[in-house]
């Protein structure tokens, strides 16, 4: 049976109840009708006003920054037995030199907030030389051991995560989730004698998708989000099965950046 739509009325997608089988069923690609400029506009005035009286974003996901260009987006690249800040991330926390990392094992998230060159597990970030700060490899085998076991990765990937930059009374941070990453896998058509090559590719979980929904996009970027993070050698003697927690393991409380 084919379609119809002598009955079609200005407005579009075509209300679902005039076709006659859907569009996807036919063989011949299918385009919608031609409509007239006083159509289209009545037909964004007829869609605004239906948005306008729901009110609801039911349906709708926020498309992940992951799946369009983030070239000069703040990234850190996690690979085993090294970490490493991009030059944007780097660039966006002040004059920050030195850094404390986080991790929340719980929430499975990790804070960089800024601290001086003498502060208790004070790690170096970026290479300061004549007031420009540049990217330098951080090796940290025993971290990336810990880090990968949590995560249950493969020690022979490399995955990316990017940044969200809040603040923690006053003072910039930034906020990576350590569940939504880009993961790198070694190019299998590298031949013997080349250097190893990585491509990227998503989890699983995000194939069929745009995103999180709106309800739990805002869920993820809740205040409560960063109670309960740990310096990294208090994750490790946790880890370790010892009791040699210190006393500096702090609840950070954020206020989300304007």
């Amino acid at each position: 049976m084919e379609k119809s739509y002598s009955n079609y009325t200005p407005g579009y997608p075509i209300p679902v109840e005039t076709w006659a089988q859907p569009p996807w069923a036919n063989t011949e690609p299918w385009t919608p009708p031609v409509m007239t400029r006083e159509e289209r506009e009545e037909s964004l005035q007829a869609m605004a006003k239906a948005f306008e009286s729901s009110q609801s974003l039911e349906g709708y996901q926020v498309l992940r920054k992951e799946y369009i260009s983030h070239k000069f987006d703040p990234a850190m690249t996690i690979k085993a037995g090294g970490i490493a800040f991009n030059t944007a991330c780097i660039s966006k926390l002040d004059q920050a030199v030195y850094i404390h990392l986080l991790i929340n094992p719980d929430t499975e998230r990790m804070v960089i907030r800024p601290c001086s060159e003498g502060d208790r597990d004070a790690i170096r970030w970026c290479i300061a030389k004549d007031d420009r700060r540049k990217t330098r490899q951080i090796t940290c085998k025993p971290f990336t051991e810990l880090l990968y076991k949590l995560m249950g990765w493969k020690t022979e990937y490399r995955y990316k995560l990017l940044g969200a930059k809040t603040s923690y009374k006053g003072e910039p941070v930034y906020l990576f989730d350590l569940t939504n990453t880009e993961v790198y896998k070694p190019d299998d058509t590298v031949k013997p004698g080349e250097k190893q090559r990585y491509v990227p590719s998503f989890p699983d979980s995000w194939k069929g998708s745009y995103g999180l929904s709106v309800l739990q996009h805002e869920a993820a970027t809740q205040l409560n989000l960063l109670e309960g993070y740990e310096y990294l050698s208090d994750l490790q003697a946790k880890m370790d099965g010892t009791n040699e927690v210190s006393q500096s393991t702090e609840v950070i409380e954020t206020e989300v950046a304007q």
